[in-house]
């Protein structure tokens, strides 16, 4: 567990620096076509999931993939190798060394409280996604069969696609004919493009690393990125 827990933390730490250089990068590209301001988060998620990156001049990840050693508490003096020595000063210093009298070393007990809480954590964020998915999808079971993969509801404010292998349409009652046609080329978009199952990819990513706050900001930029650049592709489409 506490391996799993230093990999983890290994990867969020690299990849907290291409979410920060992504950030950075959509600031010139706000008039740009948005699919390519979401298109680059994928390789943040590339970033939380694998543990090794791919070495290159233009990597936009200037620690190593393995900052924290996997050894780190079983070192008499425990050191990180971020590769920036006054980082690896500066974080070293305040891990504690161990103790020759003591049978385990304290920076164990850290490490085995660290993983404990984040295995919590992500069963916590885990089990939320499941249960409001479970909810969600009985809430849906009186929506009015349409036609395809279209129902209506009348407890909806907002269109949504519901499912991961066959996704389905919800509209809310009372929409103009051609305001219907719009969300259902939206939504059918959404489901073409596969973003009903980037969602949940997403998701499950931002349990794995719910305790580092630039994953949340990731998760919710991406949000915003995917629908815009949804809305580009029917405006091509709709030639408007």
């Amino acid at each position: 567990m506490d391996k799993l827990f230093l990999t983890i933390l290994n990867m969020s730490l690299t990849g907290a620096f291409v979410i920060a250089a992504i950030c950075l990068v959509r600031l010139p590209l706000k008039k740009a076509p948005k699919i390519i301001s979401y298109c680059l988060w994928a390789v943040a998620g590339f970033r939380l999931v694998f543990p090794f990156s791919i070495e290159s001049v233009f990597s936009l990840i200037p620690f190593k993939a393995q900052t924290i050693p996997p050894d780190i508490a079983m070192q008499s003096i425990p050191r990180i190798d971020s590769g920036i020595l006054f980082v690896n000063n500066a974080v070293s210093s305040i891990l504690p060394a161990a103790t020759p009298t003591a049978s385990v070393n304290p920076l164990q007990i850290w490490t085995t409280i660290g993983a404990l809480i984040w295995l919590i954590g992500f069963a916590v964020m885990l089990i939320y996604g499941v249960v409001s998915f479970v909810i969600l999808k009985r809430k849906m079971r009186e929506a009015a069969y349409i036609e395809a993969n279209i129902y209506e509801a009348g407890n909806i404010k907002s269109p949504f696609v519901l499912g991961v292998f066959k996704p389905k349409i919800y509209l809310p009652i009372g929409l103009s004919g051609q305001e219907r046609s719009y969300i259902l080329l939206h939504e059918q978009t959404h489901i073409r493009r596969r973003d009903h199952i980037v969602k949940f990819a997403a998701y499950f990513i931002l349990c794995l690393h719910w305790f580092n706050p630039l994953a949340w900001v990731a998760f919710l930029l991406m949000g915003v990125d995917m629908e815009l650049s949804c809305d580009e592709r029917v405006l091509k489409e709709i030639g408007g």
